[in-house]
């Protein structure tokens, strides 16, 4: 009986907290971090973006739009394109002339590996150009569309 009255009713208060504090570390994670938005545009690490392009797909042009439209600092925006006759090539020059986008370079691939596809060539090809200039180096898909958190902020042209 002391087994049922006592320990029993402990043992389950025990696993309640145990389960809620379990509950409260998993809701930690999808908080939204604090932005610190006191940085001044000189501290923040200048940005490298490489987007490997190939064929006419329906999102190119969203994707170009948004990245372009970025109000980060300092960020650049190399695109590899397989070949200077592939469809994606007008799509990217249309989007660079609407945007008046200074801070890209077009480039095609140089050099088609066999040990990878397309897209890793193209990605080999830019980061071992890479220079020390850059603090972080970020890789995009053609259907990826950059995301605004503060509208505020969002530049009008484009």
């Amino acid at each position: 009986m002391l087994l049922f009255s006592v320990i029993f009713p402990s043992g389950c208060a025990a696993t309640a907290l145990l389960h809620l504090f379990w509950l409260r570390r998993f809701r930690r994670g999808f908080r939204r971090p604090e932005v610190n938005l006191s940085q001044t545009d000189n501290e923040l690490p200048s940005v490298l973006v490489v987007l490997s392009l190939r064929g006419a797909d329906p999102f190119p042009g969203d994707c170009l739009r948004e990245l372009f439209r970025q109000n980060y600092p300092t960020y650049d925006v190399r695109i590899v394109i397989d070949s200077r006759k592939d469809p994606a090539w007008p799509i990217v020059e249309k989007a660079i002339k609407a945007c008046g986008a200074e801070n890209v370079q077009v480039k095609t691939l140089k050099n088609r590996l066999d040990s990878c596809g397309l897209r890793m060539s193209s990605l080999i090809q830019e980061f071992h150009e890479l220079d020390d200039s850059y603090q972080v180096a970020a890789w995009l898909d053609a259907d990826t569309i950059p995301y605004w958190q503060y509208e505020s902020a969002r530049p009008t042209k484009c």
